[in-house]
């Protein structure tokens, strides 16, 4: 979850380290190991199943976040999914 928050926030919407060590509640070079970690997690064979659920959400947040430009609903989203798996 951690990984997802930072990969998405990092590679999609340009977010800063710092601003993701921030959110994430990480030091600055862990938000790079975050990111690094779920670039190799996308490219491994591994399927992990979601919850149809939390892929809707996830899905319409980052639908408007990139529709509008809006980010505040998938950051909330992301940061307090990543706060509740004990990030």
């Amino acid at each position: 979850p951690d990984g997802l928050a930072a990969y998405v926030l990092r590679k999609a919407f340009g977010y800063a380290y710092a601003e993701l060590a921030r959110l994430l509640r990480v030091s600055g070079p862990n938000a790079r190991v975050l990111v690094s970690r779920a670039q190799g997690r996308l490219t491994s064979a591994r399927v992990r199943p979601v919850p149809l659920e939390s892929h809707r959400r996830l899905v319409l947040a980052f639908r408007t976040a990139a529709g509008t430009g809006d980010l505040e609903v998938l950051t909330r989203l992301l940061a307090s999914h990543t706060a509740y798996c004990g990030a």
